[in-house]
């Protein structure tokens, strides 16, 4: 608001809305664009903490089935050779989810900067 003065009010306002709509609209948009750091944070937080207890259950049946079983000492490998592919698709998502958190962030500042 110091750099720009009152022209960010602009950003809260479609052009061609209706006066009667007017107030509805801007505390919508005043809404939204105060939970967008708050989704993105919490989409960044829930995409790895899913990952991660799914390579904890993954883990712990491999842990498990290795110290059950007695003459069938192979039935640990499986759940094993299942955490190679969910540990690589786990590095996929982290790489993903940094890619859209930088994206994302360079498009919310770019509304905030391009106010004209």
């Amino acid at each position: 608001i110091l750099k720009h003065g009152f022209k960010f009010i602009n950003l809260f306002i479609p052009s061609g809305l209706p006066l009667l709509l007017l107030p509805l609209i801007f505390i919508i948009e005043i809404i939204s664009y105060l939970f967008r750091p708050i989704s993105l944070g919490l989409r960044l937080c829930i995409n790895m903490i899913a990952s991660h207890i799914l390579i904890k259950i993954v883990a712990g049946l491999g842990w498990s089935l290795m110290k059950a079983s007695g003459f069938l000492f192979f039935l640990h490998i499986v759940p094993l050779l299942i955490l190679v592919p969910l540990l690589l698709l786990e590095l996929f998502v982290s790489v993903l989810q940094g890619v859209i958190f930088v994206a994302l962030t360079i498009v919310y500042l770019g509304d905030v900067l391009s106010i004209e």
